[in-house]
């Protein structure tokens, strides 16, 4: 990925015009690569052309090819084990319908709805009539076992739902897709009842800069994938043309952008009213929802109720509630034995748990997942863990956090357990973040700090050296800027192993000396005793 300097700036081919505003006037930006971050300038086939009209990103290559690959059942499994960014689409609807209040019989459709996790929540949390469109194999599989409403034709194009309107429409992530946004959004506008309201989640494009950390940079432009990247301004010059004439757009970090869009203005009184704020409570509430309906005491728990019991684990983890995550790591354990190893029987004991026999079995299990991913990856070149857990990897992580959080001392076997694992693991990570498609693996990557800084606390609890050597990267910028935190942490790790490891030189040396100096002397006294 690299950012065109004001003198290199080219004019795209072909007099394109802006697809939000129309605009002529275009420059190029950044290009980048699909072949991963960290792509060579030359090896950049991609190029992204700034609007200096309303400020959106175009990039005008044939359409992507990424999408096709969710025909795959290996990639369905794969999606369903991180459900990523679950938090980001749960939160707009979410926030907007507890705002709303009223919700007896109104009708939702989410366009591009992947698995259907949005459509499932909006049913289960909200009490709406909830359905869904996605083309591709994964929305198919997600009807199956989420048991929602899920279409396979677009809308406008034969499907079941042309001739209906909605009290609301979602657009999650989709919008920067589609190489003809206007028809998009237009198409959404008619299928809007007169009292509804559209929602959409994009890519900000005024994040593209420099100065942005690199890899939510690139996660945002998706190389050969993303055809625009709106800016505020841009997305609302689109709406309005489509007849949405009311309409906020809110920043959800500074990434991201939501827009509430409505051809009245009620509607949008309610959007501004909303929290955005309530994303993780949201999130729990339906996660929840799996975890109380799961007979996880009595019967075998699915890939799916696993993946979503990971998700509540983490939640917990983050919270500082060890007690509650180690209790949901216990309802887990006899499913999770059985996925890592099919061959092993289902069976639940009546007696309970030892938290550091718990904490390390499931350790092992997870490093059984991350070293079986280590080698789809890295030695058969899989873009993502076909046959893998993939959240198998990340929950390790946690469970690590767990150990540090719950005992004061670790016992010794654990201590060396997670440093091993995390070792590993930030191996792993640091290896896919130079890959060839790290956008698989964006949660992964974004713990390679944290767990550089776990990695060091635990080796300061066991006296174990700090191989300072391996970690020179650190320093590097891209380090600073995507893990201020954790940088931070580091620091205070190291100053604490470096004092130590000084102290210990000069107690060494002082041995050294009190051998040399003090030896000869008692030799003499003995030879004086034995003349006396």
């Amino acid at each position: 990925m690299h950012f065109f300097a004001p003198d290199d700036r080219i004019a795209p081919i072909d007099n394109c015009t802006c697809r939000a505003c129309g605009g002529a006037d275009l420059v190029a930006h950044v290009k980048a690569s699909s072949q991963g971050l960290t792509a060579k300038a030359e090896e950049c086939e991609y190029i992204y052309y700034l609007c200096n009209e309303c400020g959106s990103l175009n990039e005008f290559s044939e359409e992507g090819t990424f999408y096709k690959v969710a025909q795959e059942i290996h990639f369905a499994n794969y999606y369903v084990d991180i459900i990523a960014g679950l938090e980001e689409m749960i939160a707009p609807i979410g926030s907007y319908i507890k705002a709303n209040g009223s919700r007896d019989g109104q009708s939702f459709l989410e366009l591009g709805c992947g698995f259907g996790f949005v459509v499932d929540y909006v049913g289960k949390c909200c009490g709406l009539q909830s359905e869904g469109i996605e083309p591709s194999g994964y929305g198919q599989l997600g009807q199956q076992l989420l048991e929602v409403a899920i279409s396979d034709t677009l809308l406008g194009e034969g499907s079941p739902h042309d001739h209906k309107r909605f009290d609301i429409i979602y657009s999650a992530e989709v919008i920067e897709h589609i190489p003809t946004p206007e028809i998009f959004a237009a198409t959404i506008s008619r299928h809007i009842k007169p009292e509804g309201i559209a929602i959409f989640t994009t890519p900000n494009a005024e994040f593209i800069i420099p100065e942005s950390p690199a890899a939510e940079t690139y996660s945002a432009l998706f190389p050969g994938e993303h055809k625009i990247l709106f800016s505020a301004q841009g997305l609302q010059i689109l709406l309005k043309k489509v007849g949405l004439a009311h309409l906020t757009v809110k920043r959800r970090r500074d990434s991201n952008l939501i827009a509430y869009a409505a051809s009245r203005s009620g509607p949008i009184a309610v959007a501004e009213a909303a929290q955005s704020d309530n994303a993780t409570i949201l999130t729990r509430e339906y996660l929840n929802t799996y975890r109380n309906s799961s007979k996880h005491k009595t019967e075998k728990i699915s890939r799916l109720g696993l993946a979503m019991h990971y998700r509540l684990f983490k939640d917990f983890v983050n919270h500082g509630w060890a007690d509650q995550a180690i209790f949901l790591l216990a309802e887990m354990r006899p499913s999770f034995r059985c996925e890592v190893d099919p061959s092993m029987d289902f069976s639940v004991s009546s007696e309970t748990d030892d938290t550091s026999e718990l904490l390390h079995e499931m350790l092992s299990l997870c490093s059984i997942c991350l070293q079986k991913e280590s080698i789809l990856s890295q030695d058969h070149h899989l873009h993502y863990p076909r046959g893998g857990i993939a959240f198998g990897k990340n929950m390790g992580y946690y469970i690590t956090t767990v150990i540090h959080q719950i005992f004061k001392p670790e016992p010794a076997p654990i201590l060396n357990s997670s440093i091993n694992y995390l070792n590993i693991f930030i191996d792993h990570c640091m290896w896919l973040r130079r890959g060839p498609h790290p956008f698989y693996h964006l949660e992964a990557i974004s713990l390679i700090g944290p767990a550089i800084a776990s990695l060091f606390l635990f080796q300061l609890k066991a006296s174990s050296p700090i191989d300072e050597i391996k970690f020179t990267f650190i320093e590097e910028p891209w380090f600073k800027e995507e893990h201020p935190v954790s940088y931070s942490e580091i620091q205070i790790h190291l100053k604490t192993y470096r004092e130590r490891h000084d102290a210990l030189l000069v107690e060494s040396f002082s041995e050294d000396i009190s051998k040399q100096t003090i030896n000869p002397i008692r030799r003499v006294l003995r030879q004086l005793q034995r003349r006396v």
